[in-house]
């Protein structure tokens, strides 16, 4: 597995701030899940009686409304040698408890977060080519958790209206229903592959439930009650959080969760009109301003560009979403920045809660250059070149070719200024972005040639020098 990290290691290996951090994700990534089985390989189950594990494993600190997006995926390039012991735990625990883990602490479930995100995990080791558990077992336990009704899943409800109405299931609607769609894929897959035809359609068309909640008038997620109506008054900057001031959504707001969308680029773009009304509502989500309008505990919503919240974990993924639309070089601008202003090398160097390594499997991820996604069964890479290096995504996989964005010494792009954002829900006139484009030479201490400066307008016309150089990364 070190052999896999040279190239990005070499990389690294002469930008001591840049080391510093991406070792500290590396360990904050390792930190967890726990194998709390003794070493005679029992452990104390979740109904409270002895169990044993026959491989001596049994995992806890599973933050899964975090760690599905990227920090599982991550352990299988990393750690496959976890990676079946990690499923067989949390099939154990679905077992005992009838539906797989949500948030497992020390071997018991707290019920802390949203959705049943253990699905997608299982059902991306499974489609990965791993075999150290029974694949039927796992799509009994995965289907199990997507239909019989437990704490924070109604699918009486679900199934009867489309979605989650707020009269009825009256915090995190909107949210639930966005997530519990993108586990409803993940089921599909698993079998459409198991030749499961029949479950395949039912869950393939839950999946496309998110559509239910999206407000073609304002181009956003909007709460709908039962009777079909939206919520009014509704304001798409309101933080909701269900423990302290409810809301329709979870650690969040509209303009946030708009984007949840992650099985189904491609539906949300034609939801908005297509890619340049996609990308512009986009551009809008950055450049908003970068308030915070709560009536509770939202201390997680930070890191904010914009309404963008790096510091909460649905937002992880948006900036990628520029690749779909045909503009990756936003999502370069955006990556940049993020690295730049959110990963430093000090004890108050993040901008939110690592949440058991998701944020740093972020960082690890887009150091690469790619993150992953499910919308084409591959990771979303957003730089490409004819000189790339292999990354195996795992022992049973194919390698995915990619470049690392964060350690490529000859081209950077970095924003140094950015006018005031003040735009409405429904305005999309953005202000204009001033970048500095340094060619090859000394940047941070290395030698640079020439300085250019350019500016990337709302019409997303992109200029000779910006095209020319960063198109082909």
């Amino acid at each position: 597995k070190t052999d896999d990290l040279d190239y990005v290691l070499y990389k690294v290996s002469k930008m001591t701030d840049e080391k510093t951090s991406f070792y500290t994700s590396m360990y904050h990534l390792m930190m967890q899940p726990n194998n709390i089985a003794d070493i005679d390989g029992r452990y104390r189950g979740i109904d409270d009686n002895i169990h044993m594990s026959p491989t001596g494993e049994y995992y806890s600190t599973f933050s899964l409304w975090d760690t599905y997006r990227a920090v599982h995926p991550l352990y299988t390039i990393l750690n496959p040698d976890k990676v079946d012991a990690m499923i067989q735990t949390m099939l154990d625990h679905q077992k005992i408890q009838g539906f797989l883990p949500i948030w497992a602490l020390w071997g018991k479930e707290n019920f802390c977060m949203i959705g049943n995100h253990a699905i997608p995990v299982i059902v991306d080791a499974y489609l990965k080519g791993f075999k150290g558990f029974d694949a039927e077992e796992a799509y009994q336990a995965v289907k199990a958790s997507a239909t019989v009704s437990h704490f924070n899943s109604d699918w009486e409800t679900f199934e009867k209206y489309g979605y989650f109405p707020f009269d009825i299931i009256d915090t995190e609607s909107v949210s639930k229903t966005l997530e519990c769609a993108y586990d409803d894929y993940c089921v599909a897959q698993m079998a459409k592959a198991l030749g499961k035809t029949e479950d395949y359609e039912r869950f393939s068309k839950r999946a496309a439930f998110y559509k239910n909640l999206f407000d073609p008038e304002l181009k956003l997620m909007r709460g709908k009650d039962s009777k079909g109506n939206w919520r009014t008054p509704f304001n798409s900057f309101l933080l909701s959080h269900a423990s302290s001031s409810g809301g329709d959504f979870t650690e969040g707001n509209s303009w946030q969760y708009t984007w949840h969308v992650q099985h189904d680029v491609q539906g949300l773009i034609d939801l908005m009109g297509g890619n340049e009304a996609f990308v512009t509502k986009l551009d809008s989500l950055f450049f908003l301003e970068s308030t915070a309008e709560n009536t509770g505990f939202v201390s997680d919503v930070t890191g904010l560009i914009g309404q963008y919240a790096h510091g909460n974990e649905p937002s992880h993924h948006v900036a990628y979403l520029y690749s779909y639309a045909g503009h990756p070089e936003k999502t370069q601008q955006v990556i940049r920045e993020v690295f730049d202003r959110f990963y430093l090398a000090k004890p108050d160097g993040l901008c939110g809660n690592d949440d058991c390594g998701q944020m740093s499997a972020w960082d690890i991820f887009s150091a690469i250059g790619f993150f992953p996604g499910w919308s084409d069964q591959r990771g979303i890479c957003f730089r490409r070149s004819s000189d790339r290096k292999d990354f195996p995504i795992s022992p049973r996989r194919q390698n995915i070719h990619c470049r690392s964005q964060r350690f490529v010494q000859n081209q950077q792009i970095r924003q140094i200024s950015r006018t005031e954002r003040k735009a409405g829900h429904r305005s999309y006139n953005q202000p204009q972005r001033c970048h500095e484009w340094r060619e090859p030479g000394v940047y941070n201490d290395r030698p640079t040639r020439k300085i250019i400066r350019f500016r990337t307008v709302c019409q997303n016309v992109l200029v000779p020098e910006l095209d020319a150089g960063i198109s082909t990364f």
